[in-house]
């Protein structure tokens, strides 16, 4: 087996590797440990897309590749729909904050500033 593709297999392991911990912070809503998990895993992404330049390390990691392009579709998927979430949550936070505004000077409710009170 070639220098090359020893490193390209040691490479997507540890690519794999980081796959499973970034699945394992996006279970547990750890947004900020998946992004940085993300960011170490692209100087691996980088090298080994040069080593796959060759025909036969291309060949050789070519399933393992697809089976983590794969996990890459569904984390993105589930981060999409949680962001979607998000931001269904501020509109709805945004409506009855509007709501307030409107309708508590009728109740006697004092409309407060938005700005925060940096004495406080």
């Amino acid at each position: 087996m070639s220098a090359s593709l020893k490193a390209a297999f040691r490479l997507v392991g540890a690519l794999e590797d980081f796959a499973d911990r970034q699945d394992r912070y996006l279970e547990s809503a750890d947004y900020a440990s998946a992004a940085s998990t993300n960011d170490r895993a692209r100087p691996l992404v980088v090298h080994l897309s040069q080593l796959a330049r060759d025909e036969a390390v291309r060949v050789a990691v070519a399933e393992r590749i697809r089976a983590l392009a794969s996990r890459r579709a569904a984390s993105l998927s589930l981060i999409g729909a949680r962001l979607a979430e998000i931001k269904a949550e501020r509109a709805r936070v945004a409506e009855a904050t509007r709501r307030l505004q409107v309708l508590g000077p009728a109740y006697g409710v004092k409309r407060r500033s938005r700005r925060l009170n940096a004495a406080a």
